[in-house]
């Protein structure tokens, strides 16, 4: 049953100190749990979801820092490997006939330093993504002198050019100073560059081949 305002005011009235002590405490501790409802639990919480916030954020700039601080040696690395690219294009003869050139020019190279040609044969050419080569089996005759120098005015040569292997072996005659001739056989690989239609091409069977 309810009681009346009368009746609550006279029991508080009955009541000792202690006992009205403990009443007003309860309600302080009521109406603070209240305010702190209503009121701060909002505020905490949006205040503990900044924090979080603040802290990613801090997280994040750490990360960009550190990829901030490799990105100029990456940028170092992306220009050398360029640098190296556009170098080995200009040592890449540029078409078949200019390739078909070099191969002719290992001939004059070879009179120049007094060596003779035995056999020159030609390879299948063989398409990478941005070059070709060919292997070239030459064989070659001449003084142990003459033959390496050869080699080495060919290895000189503003194109590139891979000496793969080389076999000496006596050819059983001299020269007219009494100097042994060797033979040597060895096999060559040049590199030349794909044309622009080439590369075209190329693409365009990459587009057709079929996905497995």
């Amino acid at each position: 049953m309810a009681m009346s305002k009368q009746e609550v005011v006279h029991k508080l009235e009955g009541m000792s100190l202690v006992q009205k002590l403990g009443i007003m405490f309860a309600l302080v501790i009521l109406l603070a749990g209240g305010f702190w409802y209503v009121l701060l639990r909002p505020y905490l919480e949006k205040a503990v979801a900044l924090h979080k916030e603040i802290a990613k954020i801090e997280s994040d700039m750490t990360t960009f820092q550190k990829k901030n601080l490799a990105l100029p040696g990456l940028i170092q690395k992306v220009e050398a490997r360029q640098a190296e690219w556009v170098a080995a294009q200009t040592l890449l003869p540029k078409d078949a006939q200019a390739l078909e050139r070099l191969l002719a020019s290992f001939e004059m190279l070879a009179q120049e330093v007094g060596v003779g040609f035995v056999s020159f044969t030609p390879g299948q050419e063989s398409v990478a993504e941005f070059y070709a080569s060919r292997g070239v089996n030459l064989r070659i005759r001449g003084t142990f002198h003459g033959l390496m120098l050869f080699f080495d005015k060919l290895s000189k040569l503003d194109r590139l050019v891979e000496l793969d292997s080389l076999r000496l072996q006596p050819a059983g005659q001299l020269t007219r100073d009494a100097q042994a001739l060797l033979t040597a056989d060895s096999q060559l690989i040049v590199f030349r560059a794909l044309t622009d239609a080439e590369r075209e091409a190329q693409k365009a069977r990459k587009t057709k081949k079929p996905k497995q």
